[in-house]
């Protein structure tokens, strides 16, 4: 995936780029472009993930015609799971709030929230190819449990970008 905070700079009207080479300013404007590639690249995340969502709800439709309750709890558990995640990646904080905020914050911090969650595309791309496996009507029993697996695990890498985010503020 290309670098959105590229894409954000260069889509830039001539008025933004000039009130750019404003002393003070330049620097503001900066972590506004990279605030916007961020959550420009989370929305994206939130796309894949939607993906992985229609796999499962796919599954419980399946699951719930062939009366496979058990399974079907299984993959309502997995289906909250990654509804939560969607959701913490969607409202995950930009590493500020505000202008006097981001005075606080250097270009290098604001990097790492970016690079951390472009390193999380990879992952729920894979997570959205296990939930198309487990939905598969000829999947494995182990496919949902590996959903599952890969799943928490992602909570988990998040909650390091939690944590990364805490200590960037």
């Amino acid at each position: 995936m290309d670098d959105l905070r590229d894409r954000v700079r260069d889509g830039q009207s001539a008025f933004d780029k000039l009130l750019g080479a404003l002393p003070g300013f330049a620097g503001y404007k900066d972590r506004e472009v990279r605030r916007t590639a961020d959550k420009l690249l989370r929305d994206r995340l939130v796309t894949v993930l939607g993906g992985a969502r229609r796999s499962v709800e796919q599954l419980r439709g399946r699951l719930a015609e062939a009366g496979d309750l058990r399974r079907l709890g299984e993959a309502d558990t997995v289906g909250r799971r990654l509804e939560h995640l969607t959701d913490r990646i969607r409202y995950a904080d930009y590493g500020y709030s505000g202008f006097f905020d981001a005075l606080k914050l250097d270009s290098r911090a604001l990097d790492r929230l970016y690079d951390f969650d472009l390193a999380l595309l990879g992952r729920a791309s894979r997570l959205a190819d296990l939930a198309g496996q487990a939905s598969a009507p000829d999947a494995q029993g182990g496919a949902l449990p590996a959903f599952a697996g890969e799943l928490e695990a992602l909570h988990r890498v998040l909650d390091s970008r939690d944590d990364t985010a805490r200590g960037i503020v």
